[in-house]
């Protein structure tokens, strides 16, 4: 199921790899990165913190000042980084995922906001992960380069080169 979901054109085809992701077996933690993503700050704290399971705090620029890791209440997150704690390291995610994804409803059913598949990998996991706990990561560890142009980017850690920007 979570292949012809990255067929339907958007371009993202490649997203539904990070499900293998999960398969990693034997590390406390996994910190995932988007390959369009320029660290230009220190990032050490990502790695020290220990977090079951994290992915970026998806806000506006205009409320970029955010920069605590919280955690989620119905807030869609972004999946440009991704921390995947040792709990969440396991094929069952994946299986969790696709038996969700075969539910035709699955974005009808979600309280969580969501782009109705145009991320199709972010999409699911914001609903895989709707009860369970997701650390938040501040939106300083993704700064798109219009803001940082824009806006005094002194604290941002990592620009992130969107769709649009490339």
């Amino acid at each position: 199921n979570l292949v012809p979901i990255a067929q339907g054109g958007t371009g993202f085809e490649m997203t539904v790899y990070k499900f293998h992701l999960f398969r990693l077996s034997g590390y406390e933690r996994v910190v995932v990165f988007d390959a369009d993503m320029l660290i230009i700050g220190d990032i050490k704290e990502i790695f020290e913190k220990s977090i079951e399971f994290g992915a970026l705090y998806e806000v506006k620029n205009e409320d970029f000042s955010n920069d605590v890791y919280k955690l989620r209440e119905n807030e869609y997150f972004n999946v440009g980084i991704m921390v995947i704690g040792e709990k969440y390291l396991n094929e069952d995610v994946i299986l969790e995922c696709d038996k969700i994804l075969s539910n035709g409803k699955i974005f009808e059913d979600s309280k969580i906001p969501h782009h109705k598949g145009l991320y199709p990998e972010q999409d699911i996991l914001n609903v895989f992960m709707e009860d369970k706990e997701v650390t938040l990561i501040p939106r300083t560890y993704s700064a798109d380069r219009f803001f940082c142009d824009e806006n005094d980017y002194s604290d941002v850690k990592i620009i992130h080169y969107l769709t649009y920007l490339k």
